[in-house]
């Protein structure tokens, strides 16, 4: 996450011993489009987590092939995008307008744009890595990504419906309520208790090779594995129910020994799993637009 050079005395020096020393001083980024600053709303997290876990980070890069798992970040070519980061210090920084939408240009050095998706958090762009010099793909990639995702461009999500499902989803369906944070795309607590579930996706099915032993819940084959100070992990794998050769992966890390509690817990988590769908988003309504000029 970059943060914005505010000191020009500062600035000054650093161009210098560039210049003094040959090396060759980086093009300012683009400065994107002058917008009046908008307050920046306190959204729900989990909302904006489903949302950001049914965009295909890929797609959203502007590569051609969407992703092959549920990674927020993808870098295709010359631009890195993460469909989701948090950052406590949008709400001071200059606004600008890019795609129709409000963004922030965060940090000139690796071109990042910034398009905030609530008070603190935002879909980030930048430079897909540290030679890349040229500031336009980054700030041409977020502005076609505004435009389409505020015009709710489905073609944005990820083809898979399953892999749109989040870890807090699951906790959700279970019965439990979860507990958000910046995690909870891929893992995700519950109010009250101490272990955390995991959903991730995998090429290969069947549960890990390590383990002690294996519980059977409604055809699911979940490994149980005491890892002592570690606490109690298992691993299980559902149906590729798409047909597209990836599997739904699931795990529970519980603190402490593996009990027979974990089995009964197991058996509410696993069918919920299974069974989950991903809920309806509203892409359009993800990015802040910028107010009309």
């Amino acid at each position: 996450m970059g943060t914005i050079t505010r000191s020009i005395a500062v600035v000054g020096v650093v161009v210098a011993a560039l210049l003094a020393s040959g090396c060759a001083v980086r093009d300012p980024a683009p400065a994107g489009d002058a917008a009046a600053a908008v307050e920046l709303p306190d959204r729900d997290l989990l909302e904006l987590m489903r949302v950001a876990a049914a965009i295909d980070s890929c797609l959203a890069a502007g590569a051609d092939t969407p992703d092959t798992g549920v990674d927020i970040t993808c870098r295709p070519r010359d631009v890195e995008v993460s469909v989701i980061s948090p950052d406590a210090e949008i709400a001071r920084m200059p606004q600008r307008a890019l795609g129709g939408a409000v963004a922030i240009l965060a940090d000139q050095s690796t071109c990042t744009w910034y398009l905030p998706v609530d008070d603190d958090h935002v879909v980030s762009f930048s430079n897909g890595g540290p030679m890349i010099t040229d500031c336009s793909p980054a700030e041409e990639a977020a502005a076609a990504f505004a435009e389409r995702a505020l015009a709710g461009d489905e073609t944005l999500l990820r083809p898979v419906a399953a892999e749109r499902v989040t870890a807090c989803d699951v906790v959700a369906a279970a019965g439990y309520t979860p507990v958000a944070d910046d995690d909870l795309i891929v893992s995700c607590g519950a109010q009250g208790q101490d272990w955390r579930l995991s959903r991730l996706s995998s090429i290969s099915p069947g549960p890990a090779a390590d383990r002690d032993r294996d519980v059977r819940i409604d055809g699911t084959v979940v490994s149980v594995q005491d890892v002592g100070l570690g606490g109690c992990t298992t691993v299980w794998t559902g149906p590729d129910e798409a047909g597209v050769g990836r599997y739904p992966m699931g795990g529970l890390a519980v603190p402490g020994r593996c009990t027979p509690a974990i089995d009964e817990l197991l058996a509410e988590l696993v069918p919920a799993f299974v069974a989950v769908r991903p809920a309806d988003v509203d892409l359009s309504s993800y990015l802040i637009p910028a107010p009309a000029q």
